[in-house]
């Protein structure tokens, strides 16, 4: 949002209340870009824009023509599977046949964003969302249970919720922003309080947001109060 800017003054009084664009926002609670990958059990290819399980090894042979027309990263895509390393190949040219044995991962998750907003090729989620299994099984069995019907397994679950993360992020700065909520308190044009809230999400219900900037108001006025004991009426007035 454009920044807002409120002023409220009573007698001495005056409190500035200010929402403005967080530009030092952490998302690291979301994810983190990499170059190459770190070992997480869950991460986003952003060169095929997708979210894969464990390697395996598989071995396919198909019908290619006397000329193969499609790479094995290709290939494996279209069967899917995420091509990790290639053990062997061979090529019959002439019964067009083409063989190849390889560690391929499974697919879990597909047509998710690719590279197009910056050159990381590897996305890292904050959250581990397969950490929580065994507590989250033993909490809740219920719970548990509805996940399972609703995916499939917990794996693809942790997965949708990891590629959820992943647009959440790479949506960040088109579709919704983090602000900061801050407030000064003032007495006679002297700062005597302030606080600042800052990593708000810009889509955040409406209530929470006002939830939010009348804690910051609070925090601000107990400061005042504190620093100018002799105003604690003036400043209790401002917000009624």
């Amino acid at each position: 949002m454009d920044m807002d800017f409120r002023i409220i003054t009573k007698g001495p009084a005056t409190v500035r209340i200010k929402w403005e664009n967080d530009t030092d926002a952490d998302l690291s609670d979301l994810g983190k870009y990499m170059a190459r990958y770190n070992g997480s059990s869950l991460w986003v290819d952003r060169e095929n824009g997708t979210i894969s399980g464990d390697c395996e090894f598989l071995q396919f042979t198909f019908k290619a023509g006397p000329r193969r027309r499609e790479t094995p990263e290709e290939f494996f895509i279209r069967q899917g599977y995420v091509l990790d390393s290639i053990e062997s190949e061979e090529t019959d040219p002439d019964n067009g046949m083409y063989c190849v044995a390889a560690e391929v991962c499974p697919i879990l998750v597909g047509d998710l964003p690719t590279m197009d907003r910056n050159e990381h090729k590897i996305w890292v989620p904050g959250i581990n969302h397969l950490s929580d299994e065994k507590s989250f099984r033993e909490r809740d069995p219920q719970g548990y249970a509805a996940v399972l019907a609703e995916h499939g397994s917990y794996l693809q679950a942790a997965a949708n919720w990891t590629a959820q993360d992943y647009r959440t992020h790479e949506s960040y700065g088109d579709d919704w922003y983090y602000e900061g909520c801050s407030v000064m308190v003032y007495v006679n044009d002297m700062l005597v309080g302030e606080d600042s809230i800052w990593g708000i999400p810009s889509d955040c219900e409406q209530s929470e947001a006002e939830g939010i900037e009348d804690e910051v108001i609070a925090n601000a006025l107990a400061e005042a109060r504190r620093n100018s004991p002799e105003y604690a009426a003036s400043l209790m007035a401002v917000i009624q």
